[in-house]
C-alpha cells in the first residue's frame, strides 16, 4: 500500500479504466493537492500524508487491508419489517474516528470515493481519509458508486491527530493506533463508504420514503 501511495504522491499513475470508463474513476494522483492556492486545509492534508510516509519509513506496517464493494439489488420492504433495533445507543459527543473502536464507521461519501480529499474538500470524508491514508488507495480501483452500492474497507490504520474542521482543519501530531488485528491480520476498524445525498430545507425531508429507500 505504501508503495502504491508513493506512486500516487509522485503522480505516476495513468488514467484508470478504458477510454469509455475513465470518467467514472476518481483521480488517484496527488497533483491536484499541490496546485495553488495553498489554503490552510490543503496544507494540513499534505502534512498528514507526509507524516504517513515518515511513519512507514520508520517502520513499515505489518498486516492486511481489504476493500470490498457491496451491491444491494433486493431491497427490504421497510414498512413491513417488525425486527426491532437491539442495543441501540446514541452519543451526542465525540467523533467517529475517536469514539467508535470496534464499531462500523460510516463514511458519508461522495459518489467518487474520497470526495475532495485530493482537492479543497476538508470535511468528514476527506479528514477521515488523510488520517488513514490507506483509505486513499481505494480511489485507484473503485469506480463511481451507484445509489445501491457501498464500499467496506477493513484494516486501515490511523496515523495522525487533528483539530478543527473544514477551513480550520489542522494536523495536530502523531497518532499511535492500538486497535488489535483480526485473524486475517487486519486492524479491527471497518469503514463503510456510501454516497450521501445533500438535503436542504426542512430536516424532516431525510425521513421521506424516497430518501430512505434511496
Amino acid at each position: 500500500i505504501a508503495s502504491l501511495l508513493a506512486n500516487a504522491f509522485l503522480c505516476t499513475f495513468p488514467p484508470q479504466g478504458s477510454d469509455e470508463s475513465s470518467d467514472s474513476f476518481p483521480s488517484i494522483n496527488f497533483g491536484t493537492l499541490y496546485s495553488s492556492p495553498l489554503k490552510n486545509g490543503k496544507a494540513a492534508k499534505i502534512k498528514c500524508i507526509l507524516h504517513y510516509f515518515d511513519r512507514v519509513i520508520e517502520e513499515m506496517p505489518v498486516g492486511n487491508v481489504t476493500y470490498h464493494r457491496q451491491v444491494l439489488d433486493d431491497f427490504p420492504e421497510w414498512e413491513d419489517l417488525s425486527i426491532p433495533f437491539k442495543n441501540f445507543t446514541i452519543h451526542n459527543e465525540g467523533t467517529i474516528e475517536d469514539n467508535a473502536d470496534g464499531l462500523l464507521q460510516v463514511d458519508f461519501a461522495n459518489k467518487y470515493i474520497g470526495g475532495g480529499v485530493l482537492r479543497y474538500g476538508c470535511v468528514q470524508e476527506e479528514i477521515r481519509f488523510v488520517l488513514s491514508p490507506e483509505l486513499i488507495l481505494s480511489r485507484l480501483f473503485i469506480q463511481e458508486l451507484d445509489d445501491n452500492e457501498a464500499v467496506f474497507i477493513i484494516g486501515s490504520e490511523r496515523f495522525s491527530k487533528y483539530k478543527g474542521y473544514a477551513d480550520t482543519f489542522e494536523w495536530a501530531g502523531d497518532f499511535r493506533d492500538t486497535i488489535p488485528q483480526d485473524s486475517s491480520g487486519r486492524k479491527m476498524t471497518t469503514i463503510v463508504a456510501m454516497d450521501a445525498i445533500q438535503l436542504t430545507g426542512s430536516a424532516i425531508t431525510q425521513f421521506s420514503p424516497i430518501n430512505i429507500e434511496r
